[in-house]
């Protein structure tokens, strides 16, 4: 069948240097369907390529034995797909086949022997794939600079596992996670002088504070760790490891359940990169407070929901020392009071997201004062009301998104305000406000034109025509 939408008469160099300037992700996939020239010119340069069951049926076609038949292999990825696509995308630099459950080894050795620039590769929740596969990766793809496993150590480490940190030298991120390891696994690492700028070891069994010290004393250059779910780390070991962490900016410390605030503020005080943390459902709060003489920190991103005892004078220390913040994550930390939360928005002027869900202390919000920055405000199941709501339409008025799921109290007037005041407003979630009815949809879509996503309250019903009218006027209304 002949093209009917051929691109302009162009030498091949001439759309390659066009097309390098564009965003692979966003634009490669639709170029790709203008014509087999520009298919072929964005295979050339494609530099990434994630593989997922929706591109299975595409990979059947490049079954090596030419076979017609190809409802055997509709549903999953196989090493005969795989070896034929590292032989046509030879220059591949980043791939991700994770969740291909029938893939094996033969398809790393594939990737290994045709793209020879092969610099990331993520390796999760593909069950056949062995120890001894991934060892051939680090051993035999010697631009490898990233590579993130899953379900390592199960039964035992294999030997020539280990063995092969040795030979990566250009491994500059690791990532494992859901796996036993070990200390001696981590000393092998810390041993292989690898180039290690970033390192996650999440939801890890079988390993102690002894095995992460030691590779924190070797690799001081760290920018990058992630230790969710390592349970045994105390403050104590973390003050320790603090020593070792002078280009830290980016730190995970999740579920670890026995840190409190005194992790956090020594971080601050002693990582002078440091910004964006992570401390999601730890012990901050418990801690006896001690006069520490607070730096301000670069810290900008800060995730601290689910700590059950954080209260408002630790809050308040945070708001302090953090005066740089543009996203802060509190929902589920039930002692937090509105007291805590205004000094937080007073004192961080930057702040362009703020999470205060299901923090149930909080009885009211008063901002008598502007908020400029303010561009994300979710407040799921809170007790805002028609006067909170009217306090952020005037405060907020560059507010983006907003999320009131389950706030019981707001009727149409607040939600009206919101709407008539925040004109950049494009996301509203209403799910389970229970005091709203259907007519507030059509009111906030022809209210205000910058609305592209409304979730509307439980129970609404739209017919298709009213959908459609409302896309018309470019706002996307979910199922209730």
């Amino acid at each position: 069948m002949a093209e009917t939408n051929k691109p302009a008469e162009l030498p091949a160099e001439c759309w390659e240097s066009i097309m390098n300037s564009l965003d692979q992700n966003r634009s490669f996939e639709s170029l790709s369907l203008v014509s087999s020239q520009f298919l072929s010119i964005t295979n050339h340069l494609r530099r990434s390529l994630t593989i997922t069951s929706r591109t299975a049926p595409s990979l059947s076609r490049f079954n090596p034995n030419g076979s017609l038949d190809l409802q055997s292999f509709m549903t999953f990825v196989t090493d005969e797909g795989i070896a034929d696509l590292s032989s046509k995308l030879i220059d591949l630099r980043r791939i991700d086949i994770s969740g291909n459950q029938f893939i094996t080894d033969k398809s790393v050795l594939s990737l290994s022997l045709n793209c020879s620039l092969l610099s990331e590769i993520v390796l999760l929740d593909c069950d056949f794939i062995t120890q001894a596969g991934i060892g051939l990766a680090l051993r035999s793809t010697v631009n490898l600079n990233s590579v993130a496993l899953d379900g390592i150590g199960i039964p035992s480490l294999d030997s020539s596992m280990k063995e092969s940190f040795a030979y990566a030298k250009n491994l500059g991120a690791l990532h494992l996670s859901n796996s036993f390891i070990s200390d001696e696994l981590l000393s092998l690492v810390a041993e292989a002088n690898l180039s290690l700028e970033k390192l996650s070891i999440s939801h890890c069994y079988n390993f102690s504070s002894v095995g992460v010290q030691y590779l924190l004393l070797r690799y001081q250059f760290l920018a990058y760790l992630d230790l969710e779910g390592a349970n045994f780390l105390t403050d104590e070991s973390m003050i320790e490891f603090c020593n070792y962490l002078p280009n830290l900016t980016f730190i995970n410390l999740g579920l670890c359940s026995k840190l409190t605030g005194l992790t956090f503020f020594t971080l601050m005080n002693a990582c002078p990169l440091l910004e964006d943390v992570k401390m999601e459902s730890t012990n901050i709060g418990v801690e006896e407070w001690q006069e520490l003489a607070l730096k301000k920190s670069k810290i900008k991103t800060l995730d601290l929901a689910g700590n059950n005892s954080l209260n408002d004078e630790c809050l308040k220390r945070v708001a302090l020392g953090c005066p740089n913040l543009e996203m802060l994550n509190i929902s589920y930390c039930p002692n937090i009071t509105e007291d805590a939360v205004t000094q937080v928005l007073s004192n961080c002027t930057r702040l362009r997201h703020l999470e205060i869900s299901r923090c149930f202390g909080i009885k009211s919000l008063v901002i008598d004062f502007d908020l400029p920055e303010l561009e994300v405000l979710k407040a799921q199941g809170s007790v805002l009301d028609n006067e909170a709501l009217g306090m952020i339409a005037e405060s907020c008025k560059g507010l983006l998104q907003l999320d009131l799921e389950s706030c019981l109290s707001v009727t149409k007037q607040g939600v009206g305000r919101v709407v008539e005041h925040c004109k950049k407003l494009r996301e509203i979630n209403l799910r389970s406000c229970e005091s709203l009815g259907n007519d507030i949809v059509a009111l906030m879509v022809f209210t205000r034109p910058s609305l592209r996503k409304v979730i509307p309250p439980c129970g609404s019903m739209f017919s298709d025509q009213q959908r459609n009218l409302f896309l018309r006027h470019g706002c996307s209304v979910s199922e209730s």
